[in-house]
């Protein structure tokens, strides 16, 4: 399990940045109007997600539930707001259970060591449509082999006509497992799901019959736009059994088995599959015809704070990646011109969910090394940063170093 620097600045840089300049990365980042503060209790995220609304920590949080938090017909965000903010289920409890056509945003959070038959840290269902923003996954498992972090679907049935809704965006799954089942992160697995996933790293997960990293199936519809998928473990890393997967700026490296398997693959175009094999690996259907690389990307051996609210693993300008990308899928939604870590993508963009860029938090050309972020001062400089943004984040980085004393 890694351990994750949570409440460092460039989480609090980002949240001042979309506060300050109304940036969507991907749909609303946190409540788009006055939320009500929790407190670090079982017990009281349970009533507030019960009543439904708009929620967000005022402290540093760290909790294990013993039971999951359940959402049932309601709309309900959860935002960490700038702290550390970690929920942990012991290897017994899923996190949350959400269902009954629920609209449920958890963001900023860390969600650690769940365990549950599907979705060992949340499993939607009911015609709920989830969307988790600059969260992290790690350590959880699911027990009945469907999502080891996310079941997106009402489990083991085709016949799901409600039509259940995952957005992923900039967040981070690492060392996640469904055992010897699908999906080490994340399972669709429903006649009528969709899922979208941007900016986001999946890496270190396992799934031993399939989609060591992703699993779709029963007719799922599923888009994944610059990420990266990386030493995921399974008989593949992407396992489209039987749905549609739509896929463009994404890098693939080092998985076990093919890079993909089964189903309808869309090949946008500008992705990455690293190593192709002695013998060509054409479970993608990827070709260089459609500006598809095939080339080492350089990336990093294990994930890093190279700033942004979640780890990364960096690649730098060097390798086959670096502004290989297609523009037009960065300028676009869900990418928004961004990576993951909330820095600016250009005119030309790298594949994958990280953008080495010369003044900027990261690497830019020794990825082993970590660089520190910039300060609030080269913040301003840069211009991507409003001057009230820049003092918040000061205000805020006092008050943590405060309370670290």
């Amino acid at each position: 399990m890694i351990a994750h620097p949570w409440g460092r600045p460039a989480r609090i840089i980002l949240a001042a940045t979309l506060a300050a300049s109304a940036l969507i990365l991907g749909g609303s980042y946190g409540p788009a109007h006055a939320a009500t503060s929790v407190a670090c209790s079982a017990t009281d995220l349970q009533t507030a997600a019960s009543a439904g609304g708009d929620y967000v920590f005022a402290a540093n949080c760290s909790l294990t539930l013993s039971s999951p938090i359940t959402v049932s017909g309601q709309t309900f965000s959860l935002d960490a707001n700038g702290y550390s903010v970690t929920l942990d289920g012991n290897h017994t409890s899923q996190l949350f259970s959400i269902g009954s056509g629920s609209t449920v945003t958890l963001t900023g959070l860390t969600l650690q060591n769940g365990s549950a038959s599907g979705g060992g840290t949340i499993h939607n269902t009911g015609g709920s449509h989830l969307t988790v923003a600059h969260d992290t996954f790690t350590g959880n498992i699911a027990t009945g082999g469907l999502g080891g972090a996310i079941d997106n679907g009402n489990n083991n049935s085709s016949s799901d006509g409600n039509g259940d809704v995952l957005t992923v965006t900039g967040s981070t799954f690492d060392n996640n497992s469904a055992g010897n089942g699908f999906g080490g992160a994340i399972e669709n697995f429903c006649g009528n799901c969709t899922e979208t996933i941007a900016n986001s790293t999946f890496v270190g997960n396992t799934a031993g019959a399939g989609g060591g990293a992703v699993g779709n199936a029963l007719g799922t519809t599923a888009f994944i736009y610059n990420s990266t998928v990386a030493d995921n473990t399974g008989s593949n890393g992407i396992l489209n059994s039987s749905g549609t997967l739509t896929i463009a700026n994404t890098l693939l490296a080092n998985n076990t088995g093919p890079s993909c398997g089964a189903g309808t693959i869309n090949d946008q175009g500008y992705n990455l599959q690293y190593p192709r094999g002695a013998t060509a690996d054409t479970s993608c259907g990827f070709s260089t015809a459609k500006h598809d690389q095939f080339g080492d990307p350089h990336l990093a051996a294990t994930l890093a704070n190279n700033g942004g609210p979640t780890e990364t693993l960096a690649v730098d300008t060097t390798g086959a990646a670096y502004n290989n990308g297609n523009p037009s899928v960065c300028a676009a939604a869900p990418v928004n011109r961004v990576d993951q870590r909330g820095d600016a993508r250009g005119t030309t963009c790298t594949i994958g969910a990280f953008e080495p860029q010369s003044g900027s938090s990261g690497c830019v050309t020794n990825c082993s090394t970590a660089t520190p972020e910039l300060g609030s001062g080269e913040l301003l400089a840069t211009g991507l940063l409003p001057l009230g943004a820049v003092l918040l984040y000061r205000r805020r980085r006092t008050r943590r170093a405060t309370q670290q004393q």
